[in-house]
């Protein structure tokens, strides 16, 4: 049974990093206004 370097999921089960500080980890939070996303066509999204 290999530990593969990312896996922490048996060290940090209770904490999300990602979702706790997302700038540092290279997470983008969507600032798109997507509320009319479903009266829109997709394809022609500006």
């Amino acid at each position: 049974m290999s530990h593969h370097p990312k896996d922490k999921r048996d060290v940090n089960d209770e904490k999300h990093p990602a979702k706790d500080n997302p700038s540092e980890h290279g997470e983008i939070p969507r600032t798109r206004d997507d509320s009319e996303d479903d009266k829109k066509d997709p394809f022609n999204d500006e």
